[in-house]
């Protein structure tokens, strides 16, 4: 486990956001729509209700669906259904 940094100063931090990660530009486009002083309460609030709610801080979310995916699970239920109508319709329309 890694030995936390020692700092001048405990409670001040510098973030610089992914310029490129869709994650980073909605978290930093949230952030700048904040007043100065609300910023801090509202990483804050955050970062307690993450980790209250069994949030892991070094986790990244799991990567979108691929539309191979969505289309085995579309299938799938659509099958189920029995609907052979609405299940070829949207097949066609897939496969175009």
């Amino acid at each position: 486990m890694k030995e936390p940094h020692s700092k001048k100063a405990e409670g001040k931090f510098t973030i610089q956001f992914s310029r490129t990660d869709p994650a980073h530009i909605k978290a930093a486009g949230i952030l700048n729509s904040k007043e100065r002083r609300g910023k801090a309460q509202y990483i804050t609030n955050a970062i307690l209700y993450y980790e209250d709610h069994g949030g892991a801080s070094d986790t990244k979310p799991s990567a979108p669906f691929d539309e191979k995916s969505i289309e085995a699970v579309v299938n799938r239920m659509l099958l189920n259904r029995g609907d052979s109508t609405t299940y070829h319709f949207l097949l066609n329309l897939i496969n175009t």
